[in-house]
Formats: structure tokens, sequence, C-alpha cells
């Protein structure tokens, strides 16, 4: 079963791959501009290259930041530059006291986020790191340069933080000298920067011929169908062997998903609501007697319940397919259920002796809590996952639950 849902997995990511996200954009060759459709991939890193058509009946053709000028979409601008940048780490256990600064030259793609006056941009590189940049109309792009580095300090280490991006604003934008204190006090961060140049318009009193579109977080709805192999589970006290056989049923529901903004928008929280049913899972406990007569206790069980998840997401790899790993709370809700107990006592002559007991008392017919962890792909709308869950009862004997682990797909608008 497991092996089946890891290559269920494997397919579908490949799969996405394979899939497309055309929307309307345009691209900007020879300073002339050209409408038609762009495969977007969201992109949350530094972008290398994008397929461009003219029209859904057209080939497609590939663009580099060496052969284009630059494209857009959806809101959001990219422009085709040559810029210098540091690729050195801002991360404190990569760096040392002897740590040269490295500086590198190439052509990549920058993300416009203000034009007009005053431009700024990002840029962020293959190890996810942030270089922003500034223009004045008509004048050259500059790099804010901010960097780590270690000192000794009495043979003690410290942090020496090369902020040198805020004299090089300030110099950009020394025309306003009244908001000199908040470039002084303003952090190497999108949101920090853009408040800056918002800053600059107003003391100016002109207007940005270009703002982007501000991401606030992103909420999206969908369907869900999956199907869920589920094993009881007891008391770890109980005396002899314990087995069991686990049943498998479909599962299908609804959920919301709330993308937070930031942080490459790698986090997000979502709530699921999922009917699920299984028939004749069962858990055998077989108590032997050596010589003696040896008893086998069978308990069945068969449920309809509505389960309701509260999860976390975190993306751990992002590019054209995201792949993600999600925990949170489970509970279920029992809607209809079938128990029954069956003992089975073999007498030392081979004589069986049957008994079967109804369980559908109401101690047992319970509602459950516990947790769920899954990990999965998401590419666009689609999402495949593997997940796995344990509830138990919240009340009467609280050591009976059940295991459940299978593989759901969704669609997300």
């Amino acid at each position: 079963m497991r092996l089946l849902l890891l290559s269920l997995l494997t397919c579908f990511v490949f799969g996405l791959n394979a899939q497309a996200n055309w929307q309307p954009g345009y691209i900007i060759q020879n300073g002339q501009k050209e409408e038609g459709e762009i495969d977007d991939r969201e992109w949350p890193y530094g972008i290398d290259e994008f397929r461009f058509r003219t029209a859904a009946d057209r080939p497609a053709t590939t663009y580099a930041p060496t052969n284009i000028g630059g494209f857009g979409l959806d809101g959001r601008k990219y422009e085709s530059a040559e810029v210098n940048y540091i690729s050195n780490s801002r991360e404190l256990d990569k760096i040392s006291r002897d740590t040269v600064l490295n500086r590198k030259i190439a052509r990549v793609f920058l993300r416009q986020y203000y034009g007009g006056a005053l431009s700024l941009y990002q840029y962020v590189d293959a190890t996810d790191k942030r270089h922003f940049y500034v223009q004045r109309e008509d004048g050259p792009l500059e790099y804010l340069e901010y960097e780590l580095r270690l000192r000794n300090d009495s043979g003690v280490k410290k942090v020496k933080y090369l902020e040198n991006y805020k004299y090089q604003f300030a110099q950009v934008i020394a025309d306003c000298p009244s908001i000199a204190g908040e470039v002084s006090t303003s952090p190497y961060t999108l949101k920090a920067l853009t408040k800056v140049v918002k800053s600059y318009y107003n003391c100016k009193g002109e207007q940005p011929t270009y703002t982007a579109r501000v991401n606030q977080g992103t909420i999206s709805f969908g369907g869900l169908v999956g199907i869920l192999q589920t094993t009881p589970t007891g008391q770890q006290s109980e005396s002899g062997s314990i087995s069991t056989e686990a049943a498998t049923g479909p599962a299908f529901g609804v959920g919301a998903r709330y993308v937070f903004p930031g942080a490459r928008e790698k986090f997000a929280a979502k709530t699921e609501v999922l009917y699920h049913s299984f028939d004749d899972a069962a858990r055998l406990q077989n108590r032997s007697g050596g010589s003696s007569s040896s008893t086998i206790i069978r308990r069945d069980f068969s449920a309809s319940t509505v389960q309701l998840h509260l999860l976390a997401e975190v993306q751990l790899l992002t590019g054209k397919t995201s792949v993600y790993a999600e925990a949170g709370l489970a509970a279920s809700y029992l809607l209809d259920s079938d128990q029954s107990q069956t003992q089975i006592t073999v007498a030392p002559d081979g004589t069986e002796t049957r008994f079967t007991e109804d369980l559908n008392i109401e101690v047992n017919m319970t509602n459950e809590l516990g947790w769920l962890a899954g990990v999965g792909a998401r590419r666009g709308p689609f999402q495949l996952g593997l997940r796995a869950s344990r509830v138990t009862r919240l009340k009467g004997n609280s050591g009976i639950g059940f295991i459940r682990a299978g593989v759901l797909a969704g669609y997300w608008f």
C-alpha cells in the first residue's frame, strides 16, 4: 500500500511538470511590446527563463534574460538587466572573519515594484538571497549593498553589519532630505524599502508610473477526494499478541487554504472537512494458554465519519512543482458505526466455542481527536499528497482509536 501511494505521488509530480498555466501577458523585445500568453510558473525564486506564445494555437518560444528586454503578467513586471551582486551568504554559520566578498556580474530578470521618477527592483539569486536595486529616471541602476561579516572583539566573535545601502539610498534621494532619517533606520527588506520609495513620491508630490500589486495573502477553496486505509489501535497493556486488519474506504470533501504574504509565500493555514467511511477493520487479540485452551478476541469496526482538519503547511521545495509538508489537529465525528466482538475459544482437544457480542453501546459510540501529518506536491490548482493521522476516543476507553493513512488529491479555486 505504501509503495503504491509513493508511486502515485511520484507520477503526479512528474505529470505536473508537464502541465502549463497560460495567462495573458506581454513581452518587450527591441523596445516593442507584444501581447500574448505566458506560462505562469509563479516564480517564488529568480527566473531563468519563461515561455511565451502569441495565441493559444501558436507555438511557444522560450526566452531568457539574454534575448528579451522584459515581460509582464498579472500585475507583475520583470526587466532584463545586467547587474552586479554579492554572492556571499548572509547566514551566520556560513561566514567567517576571513570571508572575502565575492562579487558577480550577470544578466538576470529583475522584479519591479515601483516605476517612474524612482524605481525599485528585486533580484533573488539561486541561493534564495535577496538583492535590491534602485534607479532614478534615466539614471544608472544602483545596487544597494548589505552584508554580514565577523570581527574579533577581545577574543569574542561579533557580527558586523555592512549597511552600505543606507548611504547609497540616501545619495539617490538626496533631493528629499526630509526622509533621510527614514532611510537610516530602514532594514534591508522589501517592505521597508518599498515604504521609503513611497515616502519619496509623497515628498516630491508625484505619482509613480507603476506600482506592483501588493500581496495581502490569498485564500482559496478546493474540492478533495482520496482513499484512506484505516487500522484500529488499542491499549498496549492488553495481554496476548495483537494483530490488526486494515480497511480501505473513500474520502471526499472541501477545504479552505490561506497563504500568508511574504516569506516567499511558503506558509499557509488550511482547514478541511471530509466524509470518510470504511467497513470491517479488525483488531485481534490472541491469548494463548500453552497446553490449555487459547482464546482469540476479534473486534470488528465499520463506520461513517466526518473529519475536521486544522493544518499548518510549509513549502519545502519550490519551482515548477512545489513540495510541501503539513501537520495539525484531526478530529473525527461519528455519524454511524457498527461494532462487534467475537470471542473464539479453542479447547485442548480442538473443540471451538464462538461467542459474538454487539458493541454498539454509548461508551463506544464516541468522537475522536488526534494529529495528522503529511507531505505532497502542488502545481497551480492541483494537489496530491500522502498523509497519516491517529485519533483516539475522547471518552470511554481512550486507548481505542484509529490510524489512517492514504492519498488525497485536490483542486483549488
